[in-house]
């Protein structure tokens, strides 16, 4: 993880609000296309006025440049295939055979990056949920591997309720899968057969182990009672069976007290 993937700010989404993450696609596009990353990719003045690769250097590029600058590109785009593959390899995976068409197409589709990797993965996740034909072990790999992502959230991002009262984990998410993903993992490792459809409430959360499992009942429905902050007097006045379940997700990075 870079210097500037740990900044807080960054994680809570502030480059999808034009911060730096935005200035370094819009940066890269150009400089690979002379144009936007997107078609409606807001017009920045700094960026309008950059000067193409031929005003910087001054001269016409000699076949010698010609051939470094196609290397650059190259090497460019291996990294972000790297970065794809291991903040997202359940999707790679399931996506099999059409994986390279997959990720040609987001690429093209996606000329500029940023130094974030996990801007890189969220954007491929997203893509591929837009582009791909719903189809249940791909949906599991899609919301499990987006959780995840928030999950790895390094802690100084974390939103705390006001003191005493408890609320819900920025970085957590319960939700809602065609399938058990342990069972998706285990098949994708050749370990157990294809797994069928069998809807399942997952509980994804910073502390757990593996940082996800299958959430209890009772887990679930405290979670949907703590969609906006509470009091956590009202939560310890509570019946047991529920005081019992708050202090498992809080000790999961579930829930959070202020």
């Amino acid at each position: 993880m870079t210097t500037a993937e740990a900044r807080p700010g960054e994680w809570a989404g502030a480059t999808a609000r034009g911060g730096l993450g935005a200035w370094q696609r819009e940066t890269a596009a150009r400089l690979l296309t002379g144009a936007a990353s997107t078609p409606d990719s807001t017009p920045d003045s700094t960026l309008d006025s950059t000067p193409d690769l031929m005003s910087m250097t001054g001269h016409v590029p000699t076949p010698a440049e010609q051939v470094g600058w196609s290397t650059t590109v190259a090497l460019y785009r291996q990294w972000r295939l790297f970065r794809i593959r291991t903040l997202a390899p359940v999707t790679v995976a399931v996506l099999g055979d059409s994986a390279d068409l997959v990720l040609d197409s987001y690429l093209s589709a996606t000329v500029g990056s940023t130094t974030f990797r996990a801007d890189e993965a969220r954007a491929f996740l997203a893509f591929v949920a837009r582009s791909v034909p719903w189809e249940p072990h791909l949906t599991t790999a899609l919301g499990l591997e987006t959780a995840l992502l928030a999950a790895r959230r390094p802690e100084p991002g974390e939103r705390l309720p006001r003191p005493g009262w408890i609320g819900r984990s920025n970085r957590a998410s319960l939700i809602e899968l065609p399938m058990n993903p342990a069972e998706l993992l285990l098949w994708g490792a050749g370990r157990a057969p294809r797994p069928v459809t069998n809807s399942t409430l997952v509980l994804v959360a910073p502390k757990l182990p593996g940082w996800f499992r299958v959430a209890a009942h009772r887990e679930a429905s405290l979670w949907h009672q703590h969609a906006v902050d509470r009091p956590l007097d009202d939560v310890l006045a509570g019946p047991a069976a529920d005081r019992r379940a708050a202090s498992v997700l809080c000790d999961a990075g579930a829930l959070v007290i202020g």
